[in-house]
């Protein structure tokens, strides 16, 4: 027996707020997989195998918000209505009314903290005309798409041996290996995730074998030995740098020079408060995980007439 299901962007509704250049990001998804199984000697080997697999590119998208180039020039001339940037050298810091407001609202680079182009040099500019800011054209003025890729395979296999009347013996392997990435709306300078943050590549085992035995038409015993094992490694972009330290020029940043080398404090620092959409990055890190788990359950079970009595071991 076999399966098949497929979507793409085509047979998807575009969201209700979107420019008039909106196109719909690219969205594919295919599901599909199949069982066989029968007798490999009669009544006494059976064998069972299926197979699933997940093939998805899902586009996500959305409006962010970006400085314009004025704005990172130190121009706010043109959005006076919504704000004076005031000198805070002018005044005492215990007297913040006696400032005074930089000329025309533009504040001199040479006041700028030199961290801060090194932050932003890299973060695009405004792509779009705001369907939400139509008068500031601040909010909302960056579109970015992304595609979330995700390869799902599932394995399962399974062997069933009647040794005698009395006794039957059944194994089991089931596998799932599944890589995912995501990307973010700046690509690996960081901002918020499309999709999933970073990526990871998780793989789970199973082997599992059991046995039934019939004592009588009433008492029984049956039992299961199994194990399962995942390992799991997960990421972000440039965990082999350190942005904070290195290219932003920020002290202490990457867990300063002692863990320079250390690929587990490697990356871009979190980033926010200038009031666009920047590093909003979950603190995901890199790393790998291992984990492994047995089970051992046996039981002998009575049945009566009208009631079934498990006895476990």
């Amino acid at each position: 027996m076999g399966f098949w299901f497929h979507n793409n962007q085509h047979l998807n509704t575009a969201p209700y707020f979107r420019s008039a250049t909106y196109k719909l990001p690219l969205t594919i998804f295919n599901q599909g997989g199949g069982t066989i199984g029968g007798p490999i000697k009669k009544d006494k080997v059976f064998y069972f195998f299926s197979y699933e697999q997940t093939a998805e590119r899902t586009g996500y998208d959305g409006n962010y918000s970006v400085a314009p180039q004025a704005m990172r020039d130190g121009d706010f001339s043109q959005w006076t209505a919504l704000g004076v940037v005031y000198d805070p050298a002018s005044a005492p810091m215990n007297n913040a009314a006696a400032r005074t407001p930089f000329a025309g609202n533009i504040v001199p680079k040479a006041r700028f903290n030199p961290i801060f182009p090194n932050i932003y040099k890299d973060v695009p500019l405004p792509n779009q005309k705001s369907p939400t800011d139509l008068l500031y054209n601040l909010g909302g003025n960056y579109y970015a798409a992304g595609v979330l890729k995700l390869d799902r395979k599932q394995y399962d296999v399974k062997m069933n041996w009647v040794a005698s009347e009395k006794l039957a013996i059944w194994g089991k392997y089931s596998r799932m290996d599944a890589p995912v990435a995501g990307k973010y709306i700046f690509g690996d300078l960081g901002g918020s995730a499309l999709g999933s943050e970073g990526f990871g590549d998780t793989t789970t085992q199973i082997p599992t074998v059991g046995y039934n035995y019939t004592f009588s038409p009433s008492f029984f015993m049956d039992g299961v030995f199994g194990y399962t094992r995942m390992d799991q490694v997960v990421g972000i972009p440039n965990v082999d740098k350190n942005i904070g330290l290195d290219t932003w020029k920020i002290p202490g940043t990457n867990g300063g020079r002692q863990y320079a080398k250390d690929d587990r404090h490697g990356g871009a620092p979190q980033v926010d408060g200038f009031g666009f959409s920047y590093g909003r990055r979950r603190d995901l890190g890199s790393g790998m995980a291992r984990g492994a788990r047995l089970h051992l359950p046996d039981q002998l079970q009575q049945d009566q007439r009208r009631a079934r009595v498990p006895l476990g071991l």
